[in-house]
């Protein structure tokens, strides 16, 4: 649908140690009481609880505008 508009990243945050997660979602990942998965758009944090397809592709046309 978005082609190479889009790129998915994957962050388990159990595996922080080995320094893959970016410091910016880390952070937001872990001062929050939020609860997993978290999907966040441009950096911005956009849906927490979920990952269901209709709300990731609403939240990818939300950041179109």
């Amino acid at each position: 649908m978005y082609g190479d508009r889009v790129r998915v990243d994957y962050y388990d945050i159990a595996t922080v140690s080995d320094g893959s997660v970016p410091q910016d979602i880390l952070q937001a990942a872990t001062d929050s009481e939020r609860f997993y998965p978290m999907v966040f758009v441009d950096g911005a944090l956009k849906i927490a609880g979920s990952a269901e397809y209709y709300d990731v592709i609403y939240a990818l046309r939300g950041a179109e505008n």
